[in-house]
């Protein structure tokens, strides 16, 4: 978040007037985001760790947070901050604690499937496991539907147990700045993705299954929203989403064999690929088609299958 500090000489405070101001950081944050992919020039002062103006203080006087811009572009910023407040007003928009409800909900539905499908199919030795695990001779000769079907297979109780674990963790963390149809597509097309990088760079005998390339997807898209500072509510938050995602990492790779650093990396780096071309901001409509096309993938590859 910027600030407006009264010695800066190539910005004085009687260049900007106040437009709005607020007394949560959460709506302030929004505010940053909003202007700066907008290319407005813009300041937000923090009244409590910021110098202020006299002018400033006087029309200010209870709100903690303030935002000046340009005299000159004024009525500009005003529109475009009335069309916001439209767009993501609460009759359109799911709350936050929603969206962490429904993200949870998301990961318990995530977990029970992944544990009814090894119970069903538990590794390549039952005939649904070979039947759309990763098999890189058979992928190369057109069955690319198992880069997205391996995801939701398992070798072992062990290799389950791991997975699940941070799944939930990594989701939970995540509904705290995007909703659970963007982190089910993410976990869907990030697993896919590290599948593909895996059959890549190994041979084409190599065979693999299970959830680990989605859950560094998810790893890499929390560490990538995290150090964007996007949408999180407080940067407590977001300390703890990256010291998480770290200790999520070597659990991930230091405790788990039989490791496919291929699908592993080829999940994260495509997860922290999605956190930059994704927008920060909450939408009923972008998730809820995010939650539909990530279905329509997932039913479609087992219907191929």
């Amino acid at each position: 978040m910027t600030s407006l500090n009264n010695e800066d000489p190539e910005q004085s405070p009687s260049e900007f007037v106040i437009i709005d101001s607020t007394n949560s950081e959460q709506e302030a944050r929004e505010w940053e985001v909003l202007l700066s992919e907008a290319g407005i020039v813009h300041e937000i002062v923090d009244s409590l760790t910021t110098p202020m103006a006299e002018t400033v203080k006087s029309e200010v006087k209870t709100a903690r947070y303030v935002m000046l811009v340009p005299l000159s572009i004024y009525y500009q910023v005003s529109s475009l901050l009335q069309k916001y407040d439209k767009e993501v007003s609460p009759q359109t928009q799911p709350t936050a604690a929603l969206y962490s409800t429904q993200s949870l909900a998301l990961g318990v539905a995530l977990s029970l499937l992944l544990t009814i499908v090894f119970w069903r199919a538990p590794g390549l030795t039952s005939d649904l496991g070979s039947r759309f695990a990763m098999q890189s001779s058979l992928v190369w000769h057109g069955e690319w539907f198992r880069c997205v079907t391996a995801v939701f297979f398992h070798s072992n109780v062990e290799h389950l147990l791991s997975n699940l674990t941070f799944l939930i963790a990594l989701v939970y963390f995540l509904s705290a700045a995007i909703g659970p149809g963007q982190i089910m597509l993410a976990f869907v097309i990030t697993g896919a993705f590290g599948n593909f990088v895996s059959l890549l760079l190994h041979n084409k005998n190599h065979i693999s299954l299970g959830a680990s390339g989605a859950v560094f997807g998810l790893l890499g898209l929390l560490i990538g929203i995290a150090l964007r500072r996007a949408n999180f509510t407080d940067a407590r938050w977001r300390r703890r989403a990256i010291w998480g995602s770290a200790l999520a990492l070597v659990g991930l790779t230091a405790f788990s064999q039989h490791v496919d650093m291929a699908a592993h990396l080829g999940g994260f780096f495509f997860g922290l690929l999605l956190s930059l071309l994704w927008s920060p901001w909450p939408s009923l409509s972008r998730d809820i088609f995010a939650a539909l096309l990530a279905t329509g993938i997932v039913i479609g590859s087992f219907s191929i299958g």
